[in-house]
């Protein structure tokens, strides 16, 4: 039977003459021009070989690679390109490609019978496959740990890379688990299947001693993935979300540690690229730095303070968490619509008249938001985050309970992460001094100082 093949393009006079090449060589061809049609096409015909070109519309040529590796694992991948340098600035090397599935890497241009011979000459395909349901696993198996123990991660946000970091396991009951995956092996939805178990299952664990681990190497990913804008996918977006989660658990637990001081600046970083890629925030964050630079290392300073903060507070979870930091990350953007004359001066420089009219930057924030899909609750942050609970803060002087709690969050972390600027000093010390001045700790709420000073005395 002859060799199906997908050709994955946006330059359709290249499908058309592969396509002619490939169907004269006995092949069975078929083309597509951007990434959601390669989708539905690899979701309904199972394809021997797939080319994917690194510039696809619509859906990212990285989403595309990783779908292949969960829904059609047997596929041999040809990676096309046309410029060394996107492959380097990518870190696109040997490791990581084997990583994302890829069997061979081409560079464009090149003659067609060249994919010919790349295809005849079959090297050993990537039998993802082979490791899948050689057990069964049955409910007798699971073995008895405590729930304590374990880290939990939605399917949908698991990016593993062609071989497991460590070992993975199902919960099948309380502090009743099974291994599912050994470290090494291979994950597929596929595999996922072949047990009556696992039928429903949307998640998987692993245990809190890998926790470290994950998070290095989701960072290095997200890193190398958000490097170039037009290759930005859902899979990013999706892996950043469990890697919050996952990160702030582990500051709440070890403190802030070195490494884990390292992997918050990074993760910040990704998350930042995160924002920059809707068209609406993106603009907006994009202009506010361009105007002042100085601002960068601040605004992640808060976001990584806030991350701190809200691990540790009782009544936040998932959503809370992810929202907060995005408020965190977009809390100013009300200063682009401030006066010439105001920007760049800190508010202890303005006259009162002038104060008035910097004290409408968290409205105009929220105004510039108005009718875009950004969620409420980040309007709310923007809008109330220089609001304190004394009712001395602005735009409405609000206080205690009539302030809106994630803005509270982002409130204190960004007073504390531009008092540990200004004295230039470790977030341990800084809040040493902040702590004793009786004027700005009344301006905050007590949970959120209490829960970042909870994280500092673990570090």
């Amino acid at each position: 039977m002859s060799e199906t093949i997908l050709i994955c393009d946006n330059n359709s006079n290249l499908n058309s003459k592969l396509s002619e090449v490939l169907g004269e060589a006995s092949f069975l061809v078929s083309s597509v021009c951007n990434g959601k049609d390669a989708q539905s096409r690899i979701n309904k015909n199972k394809f021997s070989i797939i080319l994917v070109d690194i510039d696809l519309p619509t859906i990212s040529s990285f989403d595309i690679l990783t779908y292949i590796r969960m829904n059609s694992p047997a596929s041999r991948v040809i990676f096309m390109y046309s410029d060394d340098f996107e492959i380097e600035e990518l870190g696109l090397d040997d490791k990581m490609a084997k990583k994302l599935g890829i069997c061979t890497m081409v560079r464009k241009p090149f003659k067609e019978s060249y994919i010919t011979s790349i295809i005849q000459d079959n090297p050993a395909h990537r039998k993802w496959q082979e490791t899948i349901g050689k057990q069964k696993l049955e409910v007798s198996d699971a073995s008895n740990l405590s729930d304590t123990k374990f880290t939990k991660i939605a399917i949908k946000e698991l990016y593993l890379g062609s071989t497991t970091l460590f070992d993975f396991y199902i919960r099948v009951g309380d502090n009743k688990y099974l291994k599912f995956l050994h470290k090494g092996e291979t994950f597929s939805k596929g595999r996922l299947q072949e047990y009556e178990i696992s039928k429903n299952v949307d998640s998987l664990y692993f245990l809190n001693k890998d926790r470290g681990e994950y998070i290095e190497f989701m960072n290095g990913f997200l890193e190398k993935y958000l490097k170039r804008r037009k290759i930005f996918g859902k899979q990013a977006l999706a892996a950043s979300k469990g890697l919050v989660d996952h990160f702030v658990s582990e500051v709440y637990v070890k403190g802030l540690n070195p490494k884990l001081v390292t992997q918050g600046k990074k993760l910040c970083d990704n998350l930042y690229e995160i924002v920059k890629a809707d068209s609406t925030m993106g603009a907006l964050i994009d202009a506010l730095f361009d105007e002042a630079p100085e601002k960068i290392s601040y605004t992640f300073l808060t976001a990584f303070f806030t991350s701190i903060t809200i691990a540790g507070i009782e009544w936040s979870g998932e959503t809370s968490q992810k929202l907060v930091i995005q408020g965190a990350l977009l809390h100013e953007i009300g200063k682009l619509k401030l006066p010439d004359e105001l920007r760049g001066k800190s508010y202890e420089e303005l006259t009162p008249a002038q104060r008035l009219i910097y004290q409408s930057y968290p409205a105009e924030g929220f105004n510039l938001l108005s009718g875009t899909s950004v969620p409420q609750q980040v309007k709310q942050i923007i809008y109330q985050h220089r609001e304190f609970i004394n009712g001395k803060g602005y735009p409405n002087g609000l206080t205690g309970l009539r302030i809106f709690p994630l803005a509270k969050v982002v409130a204190f972390s960004s007073s504390f992460a531009e008092f540990v600027i200004l004295n230039n000093t470790t977030p341990l010390r800084a809040m040493k001094k902040f702590i004793g001045s009786r004027e700005e700790i009344t301006k905050y709420d007590s949970e959120c100082i209490k829960s970042f000073i909870t994280a500092l005395s673990k570090s």
